[in-house]
């Protein structure tokens, strides 16, 4: 996939890949692929996991996870109140763009340029919302990748990696999936807007 996300026509172009991964989907293996074949083109990747430096901004003290249920939980309920609180389905997308624009390096007259062939891999995007705003922000140079995995090996993945018990992590399946609330995770529905889609399978070496 490495060809499909470099530049055609503009040499040295920043690129901003937004992955939107299913609760339970092992998005590491994918990431590292993504970075490998970007490193071909000379291009340096920065991640972004917006759980932890965007969604974490908005509490001043993050509390102690006895469980990883809980520490998906507690995010998705703040992720939500965010959205709320601010009547913006797209603020945590807006943060984003924020943690990118403070990363790039003023020029001559003080205004900060793009980087130079960097890829920054975001991580992740939850809704429709997130999503238009990054192309509307980003244009051709950003690229949605959708990464899941089948319902049944997800829900492996939390129980046997992850420690949750078979009811939690169908609920937060579920949940994760489309949430009855407008402000809530709409994973499903950001799904379909996607450029390129990846499915995990059973050999994490291979995907398509």
């Amino acid at each position: 996939t490495g060809g499909e996300f470099a530049p055609k026509n503009i040499v040295d172009s920043e690129l901003v890949l937004g992955i939107i991964a299913t609760v339970g989907t092992d998005t590491k293996g994918v990431i590292k692929d993504i970075t490998d074949q970007l490193a071909f083109f000379k291009y340096k990747v920065e991640e972004i996991v917006v759980s932890k430096q965007i969604i974490s901004q908005f509490e001043s003290d993050p509390p102690l996870f006895t469980s990883e249920y809980d520490r998906i939980s507690h995010y998705m309920d703040l992720g939500n109140e965010i959205r709320a609180t601010s009547d913006d389905m797209s603020i945590l997308a807006r943060g984003v763009a924020r943690q990118i624009y403070l990363t790039r390096i003023p020029d001559e007259n003080e205004k900060p340029q793009p980087k130079k062939r960097c890829a920054y891999i975001v991580n992740s995007l939850k809704n429709p919302d997130e999503v238009d705003f990054m192309r509307q922000t980003y244009g051709d140079a950003f690229h949605l990748i959708g990464v899941t995995s089948d319902y049944e090996r997800r829900l492996k993945y939390l129980m046997e990696r992850k420690g949750i018990s078979k009811p939690d992590a169908q609920a937060l399946l579920a949940r994760d999936e489309d949430e009855d609330i407008a402000q809530g995770q709409h994973t499903r529905d950001a799904f379909q807007h996607a450029d390129y889609f990846i499915n995990v399978t059973e050999n994490t070496d291979h995907t398509y």
